[in-house]
């Protein structure tokens, strides 16, 4: 009877794989409800919780599957699209039914749950084979197939994770700045114009930081606009279940604690704001903002001009130089305002710190057009 049975499962297993394969974009819809179904789940059950697990299962899994590239509709594009249109959803609706800064540590929170995965994966990928004679063949091939699946470029490395904490950061933002302009109506909207507009941003960074270099600047910008098109229409579904997500009370299973749609706005500080405002802890601004997340950057843009500019000319540095300067101004304003929570000697350092970066940027660019031009 149990042989039988394994035996049926086996049958329905290999039908569902041919039925799949001749019916890819079937399959694409039916990868987008399983993803969906799976954050409203797990919302319904853990409540902030579910959908912080969300975003971080999301960021891992689709980092993973971002090298995959397949063909929907008609198009290539990388299979780690569906997956990560996902976590836009999440971070609206958490930001929707808990506060800015609610969506904003999810964000952080799946950006450094990426560094921990990529770290211990590089690890284990450290650790020889075993060479015992009778698993010896097996090893080999299991270690050489995740070399190929997990040997992240640094390229690839820095350039998603850039991508998805500078879109995340923004999608966060604008979604709020339209529930304010909007005075809290009009949640489609608000959805689609900072899931869409975040989107753009993270594909036209992804394509040039990580495509770009692999398969060339015309091949990244086909593969950016595909993955975009397929991100427009995922962000169109998923408005339908945001609104349906918004009205569910889900305090039992909230772990118990208090859903406050418009105080916690008004309470609770924003990430950006709050270090602009020189409200946050310098030894914050300084190691985190400027130290850990600035060598991110300088990585990042440092690739950019070595491995993409003989491709696209001189132009692609100073865009480079142009994407960098933001942030750059961020968080010297940021460190300097900053610098009045700490004490005399910190408070010097630091602002010291950010005059000799200015002067830096400054020499930098007067330096640009001789360099470039």
């Amino acid at each position: 009877m149990l042989s039988l049975f394994i035996s049926y499962l086996s049958e329905l297993s290999l039908l569902v794989v041919e039925f799949f394969s001749l019916h890819q974009d079937l399959l694409w819809l039916f990868t987008v409800a399983i993803d969906l179904a799976i954050a409203l789940l797990l919302y319904k059950m853990f409540g902030k919780m579910g959908l912080y697990t969300v975003v971080i299962l999301n960021v891992m899994l689709s980092n993973l599957q971002g090298p995959k590239l397949t063909v929907i509709l008609g198009m290539e594009t990388s299979l780690g699209v569906i997956l990560y249109s996902g976590i836009y959803f999440a971070t609206d609706l958490l930001s929707e039914k808990y506060g800015r800064r609610e969506g904003q540590r999810a964000v952080l929170l799946g950006f450094v749950a990426s560094i921990i995965m990529i770290l211990v994966i590089y690890i284990s990928l450290l650790f020889l084979p075993s060479q015992i004679p009778n698993h010896a063949e097996f090893a080999g091939n299991i270690h050489d197939a995740m070399t190929t699946l997990f040997g992240f470029t640094p390229l690839f490395v820095f350039g998603s994770l850039f991508a998805y904490l500078v879109s995340q950061s923004f999608d966060v933002w604008i979604f709020h700045y339209f529930k304010k302009e909007t005075g809290g109506k009009h949640l489609w909207l608000r959805n689609n114009v900072s899931t869409l507009s975040s989107q753009a941003l993270d594909t036209v960074l992804y394509g040039l930081v990580v495509w770009a270099p692999v398969v060339g600047l015309e091949d990244a910008f086909y593969l950016a606009a595909a993955k975009y098109i397929f991100k427009a229409i995922i962000a169109l579904i998923d408005t339908v279940f945001i609104y349906w997500a918004r009205t569910w009370d889900v305090r039992d299973t909230d772990w118990n604690e208090e859903i406050e749609e418009h105080k916690q706005d008004k309470q609770e500080g924003d990430l950006f704001v709050d270090a602009w405002q020189g409200k946050t802890p310098l030894w914050k601004v300084f190691w985190i903002y400027n130290i850990f997340f600035g060598v991110i950057l300088f990585t990042v843009l440092t690739a950019i001009i070595v491995l993409i500019s003989p491709m696209a000319g001189n132009l692609i540095q100073i865009l480079a130089f142009i994407l960098g300067a933001p942030y750059i101004i961020w968080v010297l304003i940021s460190m300097w305002r900053s610098a009045n929570n700490s004490s005399t000697l910190p408070r010097f350092l630091s602002r010291l710190w950010v005059i000799f970066i200015l002067f830096t940027l400054v020499f930098m660019a007067f330096s640009l057009p001789s360099i470039f031009f």
